[in-house]
């Protein structure tokens, strides 16, 4: 039921569906004053959550920023979650899409003999693509470009981060690969490392957080940053208030 009520909810706390909603209410309302305001406020919402400097400085406060590789140590297995690529059933392909840098830094990492484990969560993300199992079809790609099956550790049923860490903990339980003295590295990107490393922590992990696919770049106040809306900003501004929202839900719920 969570899952569920996630998904509807997640298409209010989207600043661009404000907008929507805001310019449809300025189309069938009568009301000439109304319809003014309205109209009004959609320039601003445009304006605000198009600006690229403003979400640049939220990402910067909200990001877990990244570690260098000698920082590691002593860490077995890496963790990767999922929701980086879709399965393509007419190519017979994987594809991987913005957050795919968590699943190659792991593999590079384990190449260059850091962990010797890597662990990917993730199960159906999709309502209506339930059957596909991302972490299976994962676990195919890096079999297909020679990562030995004893490396490789999964979990396909969970759907949402605190899933992950729960059947994560689950699974390396009952391969006796847990202990909350072991430091396991986290893979997973920027905005959503904070409530990935609640969850986990609540799960009793002793985590190492390994940031990746960051939005928080240099501080920059170009001209066309500031003045110029932009679509990639009202993306990443959805991501935040998605990140914000699951955030105090899972707070509220006992998740984290």
């Amino acid at each position: 039921m969570f899952f569920y009520l996630s998904k509807i909810l997640a298409f209010l706390t989207q600043p661009i569906s404000w907008l929507f909603i805001l310019l449809l209410l300025t189309g069938i309302t009568k009301n000439v004053k109304t319809k003014q305001r309205l109209l009004i406020l959609s320039i601003s919402v445009f304006f605000l959550f198009g600006n690229a400097a403003l979400v640049g400085i939220a990402n910067r406060l909200w990001e877990t920023p990244p570690v260098a590789d000698c920082t590691i140590k002593q860490a077995n297995i890496a963790i990767v979650l999922g929701g980086i690529s879709y399965y393509d059933t007419q190519l017979k392909r994987i594809h991987f899409q913005r957050s795919s840098d968590r699943i190659f830094h792991a593999l590079r990492l384990y190449k260059a003999g850091i962990v010797q484990k890597i662990f990917i969560s993730g199960g159906a993300a999709y309502i209506s693509k339930s059957y596909e199992k991302e972490s299976i079809f994962l676990k195919d790609y890096l079999l297909q470009i020679g990562v030995p099956d004893s490396v490789i550790l999964i979990e396909s049923e969970s759907r949402n981060t605190f899933e992950n860490a729960v059947f994560t903990k689950k699974i390396l339980q009952e391969r006796g690969h847990f202990s909350e003295k072991e430091k396991y590295v986290l893979f997973t990107s920027g905005y959503h490392m904070r409530r990935a490393l609640a969850c986990f922590h609540k799960q009793g992990f002793n985590i190492v957080p390994y940031s990746v696919d960051g939005s928080a770049g240099k501080q920059s106040f170009q001209i066309d940053e500031v003045l110029i809306p932009t679509i990639s900003s009202f993306q990443n501004w959805d991501i935040l208030f998605h990140e914000w929202f699951g955030y105090l839900m899972y707070k509220l719920t006992g998740k984290i």
